[in-house]
């Protein structure tokens, strides 16, 4: 469940410098990424080529429930968008799977199957 703020001081956009732009670079990059999920610390490194910046992109993605959400264990976020795709999306082959395809894969092929990226724009 999302935040309520009292006030539009207590708002973490108007609270942190820069946080608009930082919540639109993760859509993008946690959008197009071929994993759904991932680490704090793999999406500080894909987002901003800096692993060191965990914490930071953690409390980005705690803060903004209205886009990211955890994983149970919380130790990994994904997009909200993505989450309502399918996972069948084969990495590799850059392709969604049928069902049938995917349930003949082993469970070391399933690792290799993601949700769907956004699509691109034109």
């Amino acid at each position: 469940m999302g935040t309520t703020f009292g006030s539009p001081s207590e708002s973490p956009y108007l609270a942190n410098s820069g946080r608009l732009g930082d919540v639109i670079a993760a859509i993008q990059a946690m959008g197009t990424y071929k994993f759904y999920k991932l680490s704090f610390e793999g999406w500080a490194d894909r987002i901003t080529a800096n692993k060191n910046q965990a914490l930071y992109w953690k409390n980005v993605f705690e803060q903004h429930a209205e886009f990211f959400r955890l994983d149970g264990a919380r130790e990994k976020a994904s997009l909200v968008w993505r989450r309502q795709y399918p996972k069948r999306f084969h990495v590799d082959l850059e392709k969604r799977l049928s069902v049938e395809e995917f349930q003949a894969l082993s469970e070391d092929q399933k690792g290799r199957v993601s949700r769907d990226p956004s699509p691109p724009t034109t």
